[in-house]
């Protein structure tokens, strides 16, 4: 068995989702009579707190996503915040098989971007929409990683060797090569043998870098201020 590792390409990942909102903006927002410039500029604090509301209860629904498929415990979950790298993450110590890994997957988009997409369309609500669309973004990197999954072979199983501080990446342990395997916004990065004494390299189950302890601290001054002014 061979554990293959493979990178996320985070800036391609974030100019994508760059794209997705002017795309958005131009075929859709616009259409409605309304803009992301505006939406941000009128309502600041609102806007922060959806995005921060969406990215937290993400991250929480891929860590119920595993409790539900039965795959972990809670002391098996790792979540953090690294906003020098772009991302917020729930890892899992444990193998998953395909099949449950593109359930947890999927399982905040299901949540936080289609079923109140469907609700926004339904009831006429701009709310349930922007928080959707923003949902959409934020499942990124969850979309491509199933892009990826996919094609892999029923097989394999996909653990987190060590937590997102030193590769924000994918793992997969597979008896077939998987060296060949291409997918957008991810790199294959090198392959070793898997043994599977060896423990996960993790250091603590909740993790906030420095940085974005600043950037977190930050943003609440901020928004605090803006209150202020109001």
């Amino acid at each position: 068995m061979k554990l293959y590792k493979y990178k996320f390409n985070i800036p391609l990942l974030l100019l994508v989702g760059i794209l997705y909102f002017a795309l958005l903006e131009y075929f859709v927002f616009n259409k409605l009579g309304y803009s992301w410039t505006e939406l941000i500029t009128i309502n600041k604090i609102v806007f922060i707190v959806l995005v921060a509301i969406s990215l937290v209860v993400h991250e929480l629904l891929h860590a119920l996503a595993w409790i539900i498929k039965g795959k972990a415990k809670i002391q098996d979950i790792i979540l953090g915040i690294l906003l020098e790298k772009g991302i917020l993450y729930c890892a899992c110590c444990n193998k998953t098989t395909r099949n449950d890994m593109m359930f947890v997957l999927s399982f905040p988009l299901l949540i936080l971007g289609i079923v109140p997409f469907i609700l926004a369309i339904l009831f006429n609500s701009t709310s349930l929409l922007v928080f959707s669309t923003i949902s959409f973004a934020v499942a990124l990197g969850d979309i491509v990683q199933m892009c990826y999954i996919v094609k892999l072979p029923s097989g394999v199983l996909l653990v987190d060797k060590e937590d997102m501080t030193k590769m924000v990446g994918l793992y997969v342990i597979s008896e077939m090569d998987l060296s060949g395997k291409k997918g957008f916004g991810i790199s294959f990065i090198g392959k070793e043998q898997w043994n599977e004494d060896v423990k996960a390299n993790v250091k603590k189950h909740i993790y906030i870098s420095k940085f974005s302890i600043v950037v977190i601290i930050a943003l609440i001054v901020l928004a605090i201020i803006s209150c202020a002014l109001r």
